[in-house]
């Protein structure tokens, strides 16, 4: 690939994919393949974190997720170490307790629990809508069980000023 610029009419687009993006996958319940996996430096180059890519099966989008492996702050690590373990049972690992290499992580399945990430502002100050990512707790489920799979009813609705009683949300408390 050169990087001699000869102008827009010079280009040749001939050997170049299309970037097509990523979908990212509203909150639900979803069956995904693990596609990645590396072990990668935290920022400040102090610990160690998981990186974890997944992709749906049916389908609906791909997201990732980082898993704490050494941390500076034994809780972090104690909760990451605690989620990798989860994920290993969840999708079958052949060895949870000493996964050894990372790359036995890849092609897995496993079941994944998406909710809504927070809303973020962009540079010329709009508020965009976060999109989904893993739940920080109870992220993983066993592919075979019989959890609801896709994005969740609520998801999908239209929003609502009332609750599930038809109540609206401003009402006074009943007690």
């Amino acid at each position: 690939m050169s990087s001699d610029w000869n102008g827009f009419g010079g280009l040749d687009l001939t050997e170049v994919e299309a970037d097509r993006g990523r979908a990212s996958m509203l909150p639900g319940n979803y069956i995904c393949a693990i596609i990645d996996a590396e072990v990668r430096d935290t920022k400040d180059n102090k610990g160690k974190t998981l990186f974890v890519s997944f992709k749906s099966e049916a389908g609906e989008g791909s997201t990732d997720t980082l898993i704490n492996l050494k941390n500076s702050n034994a809780e972090a690590e104690r909760i990451g170490r605690g989620t990798l373990k989860a994920l290993l049972i969840s999708a079958n690992h052949p060895n949870p307790n000493k996964p050894s290499d990372v790359k036995t992580l890849k092609g897995l399945k496993v079941g994944i629990r998406i909710e809504q990430s927070e809303n973020w502002t962009d540079i010329n100050g709009n508020i965009r809508p976060g999109g989904g990512k893993v739940r920080r707790s109870g992220a993983f489920f066993d592919p075979t069980s019989n959890e609801v799979l896709g994005p969740s009813p609520l998801s999908r609705a239209a929003p609502s000023q009332s609750g599930p009683s038809g109540r609206h949300f401003n009402d006074d408390i009943p007690f």
